[in-house]
Parts: C-alpha cells; structure tokens; sequence
C-alpha cells in the first residue's frame, strides 16, 4: 500500500512566514508518520505564483492528487490548516476532494481546527499555554472570517468563552462579517478595562496581522483600538507557532488516518 499525507493550507509567498508558522507543523505531522509521504500544498492560486516568482514551488490540490494517482498511490489523507469549515474549506477542498472520491482505494479529508464542540476548549487552552496577558488586561483575537459566508464558528467560540467568563474577545478582519471591530469595541468598553492585549487567530503571521491587526496605519485594529481608548499591546505570532495549536493539527490527522 502506497500512502500519503497532504497538508493543506491557504499558503504564502513569505519564506520567513513559511518558516515560522507552516514549517513547524509540516515537522511535527513528519515526526507522527515518518512512513508516509508528506507533501504541503496550497489552496489559493495567486499565492501558488506569488510564491513560484520567488522561488518557492508548492503545487495545488488537485495537481498533487493527479500525480499521486499517476505514481498509483492508493491512500491519500488531506488535513487543512484552516481554522474554520467555511468557504475555503468547502471550495477549495470539499468540492475538489469528492471530484477524485472513486479514484483512490482511501481518499478522507479532515477537519479543521474548530469542528467539535470540545475544539473550543482545546485551540483556546493551546493559544494561553503560550500567550501572557498580565493581569488587568483584555484579550482581542482577530480572525478572518467570511466575506460571503457567515460562520458561526467565532460566535460559538465566543460563547464558549463567556461561559467561561474570561475577559477575552474575538472579531474578525472581514467588514461585512461577524463580531465586527464595533462589536468587540463595544464588549471592551461594557467590561471597562482599557488595557488590551491584541493578537490574531489566523494561522500565519503574514500581511493581515502586520497590517491589519498589529500595524500603525489609521485602519488597523491597533490604532482604531487606540483612538477609542485603549492601550494596546500587541502579540503578532500566527497559531502554526504555537506547540499546543499543532498538536490539534496533528491529533485531528491521527484521528483521520484511524492512529488516534
């Protein structure tokens, strides 16, 4: 039996993101199936290109299982890197994926990170493990979200995080999607401590956690949480940094391939 393993993600043409934040996880997924083929493929086209320009080759989804099936592999298990099962997970994975369903004796695609109720636990213990916010302080972690799509993945952690009663906030970048900057602007003042710790909830710390999360421009969430306010300090790692973060990663694989 021939058996590989595809670790997919949205990508980035960023070498020292790439080493940072996808590098380690492709380790760690290595070290649990030292046997397998291991390949990282790219989900999103423009940045396939950007990253060609530079030197960096990372074949498409549907490019790898085709020469997969040329060199009669029979196995093939694909984990995302995603974090939520939205549009990208669902076009650029689902869809592709039950297009080659009969042509692989095995052909499963995993989760991502927030699928189960218990993930809500897990991803936010794994990101504490590794984020310090001093006493007094409030937490905002930014994610995406959807620009066409509602996903209810960030309300539900949320939830999960107020049943907890943590000072903790979660928003995303994307304007017409939900909680808003407003809505979190709106959480923070109601609590009333204007010390803000601010970080992402992306897998990368590539351009929007530079830009717009962490970055000085007037329309970054740093300095609109500013204007409002608050004193913001800023912690700019993406979730592929975090040992807690890639060990979901590995154990949603395990889980997959029937090792868990």
């Amino acid at each position: 039996m021939s058996r590989a393993i595809l670790f997919a993600s949205f990508g980035t043409a960023d070498e020292d993101v790439k080493k940072s934040c996808l590098d380690p996880i492709l380790e760690d997924l290595k070290f649990e199936f030292p046997d397998d083929k291991l390949i990282s493929v790219y989900t999103s086209e423009i940045l396939r290109k950007k990253a060609e320009e530079k030197g960096m080759l990372v074949p498409g989804l549907s490019e790898t299982l085709d020469m997969l099936l040329s060199k009669q592999y029979d196995t093939v298990f694909i984990q995302p890197s995603h974090i939520t099962p939205g549009e990208e997970y669902q076009h650029k994975l689902q869809e592709i994926v039950a297009g080659y369903a009969d042509k692989f004796a095995t052909l499963r695609l995993g989760e991502p990170l927030l699928s189960q109720p218990g993930d809500y636990q897990k991803l936010l213990y794994a990101i504490l493990q590794d984020l310090h916010v001093p006493s007094g302080h409030q937490l905002v972690l930014v994610g995406h979200g959807s620009p066409h799509q509602h996903n209810e993945a960030y309300e539900n952690m949320q939830k999960h995080i107020d049943k907890e009663g943590l000072p903790i906030h979660i928003g995303v970048l994307e304007k017409t999607d939900t909680p808003s900057f407003e809505d979190v602007r709106k959480r923070l003042e109601k609590d009333g401590e204007k010390n803000v710790v601010l970080a992402p909830l992306l897998l990368l710390n590539g351009m929007h956690v530079m830009r717009d999360i962490a970055g000085e421009g007037e329309d970054s969430w740093k300095s609109r949480l500013e204007k409002a306010g608050f004193t913001v300090r800023t912690f700019s790692h993406g979730l592929g940094e975090y040992p807690g973060v890639r060990r979901m990663i590995a154990d949603k694989l395990l889980h997959l391939a029937g090792k868990a």
